[in-house]
């Protein structure tokens, strides 16, 4: 090295033909030695080379059979600008892309919550992720003060509202309306929505809707809210699932 006469370890020494081929290669050592070998006698250049110095030609050089030619290249630094790196990710749990939740949420049915906009939501009941998910409606139950249940269109085209199936890592929590014995919601002036008698496989001894985690243990969460948008996985089109499907994956579903 130029500036203070240091080994350059790792550069690259070429001898080259007067028109610029190479014909041999060789690396620096990390005493910043080398050793080439002209493979006939000939008229030659040495060139050295190494990332952030400028590169050094040396010759022409004559060989004939035994010569030996010693040469020492002080290169100067060279700043090299590299090309800029864009980084990306992306957020993907093995756990969701093993149970397919990522290929569902590409095929564009269904509203999916992911971790992110559950972290960025700060709800503290389960409850509180559907606020916002269009179609849903949060009703409160008539058996428990302060409880609610999650009710969705469906596929009744009349428009009124129903408990979906629920299932919880996989797992059936909830039947729903379409299937079971009657239960009464109370229905607010604020929700004008017919839910009243509907059926449900839930008791009122069985625990809220609240009551399967916190949304600090939720991963991500499934809503389809009529039976034509339901996956195959969780019953696709058919009469169980006509109140539609809310799918439930926790982190330690994983």
């Amino acid at each position: 090295e130029l500036q203070n006469d240091q080994p350059i370890q790792a550069g690259t020494l070429e001898l080259l033909t007067t028109d610029g081929h190479i014909v041999v290669r060789s690396r620096t050592g990390d005493d910043g030695s080398f050793e080439l070998v002209a493979p006939t006698t000939g008229t030659y250049l040495l060139k050295a080379s190494r990332i952030g110095y400028q590169s050094w030609i040396d010759g022409p050089v004559d060989f004939d059979i035994d010569d030996e030619y010693e040469s020492v290249f002080r290169l100067q630094v060279l700043p090299v600008r590299l090309d800029d790196i864009e980084v990306s990710a992306t957020s993907d749990v093995r756990y969701l892309r093993s149970i397919g939740f990522y290929e569902r949420q590409e095929s564009d049915f269904g509203h999916f919550i992911t971790r992110e906009k559950i972290a960025a939501r700060r709800a503290t009941r389960l409850s509180e992720l559907f606020q916002a998910v269009p179609g849903v409606r949060l009703m409160p139950l008539a058996q428990g003060l302060g409880q609610v249940t999650p009710v969705l269109r469906g596929s009744n085209p009349s428009g009124s509202g129903c408990r979906p199936r629920v299932y919880v890592d996989g797992i059936i929590f909830a039947r729903g309306d379409a299937e079971g014995r009657r239960v009464a919601v109370v229905a607010t002036d604020a929700e004008r929505i017919n839910v009243t008698n509907f059926t449900t496989d839930a008791g009122a001894d069985d625990p809220g809707f609240d009551e399967i985690a916190l949304p600090h243990d939720i991963e991500a969460i499934e809503v389809y809210r009529s039976s034509s948008q339901v996956p195959a996985q969780f019953g696709g089109a058919s009469v169980a699932t006509s109140c539609g499907v809310i799918a439930i994956w926790t982190r330690r579903g994983r």
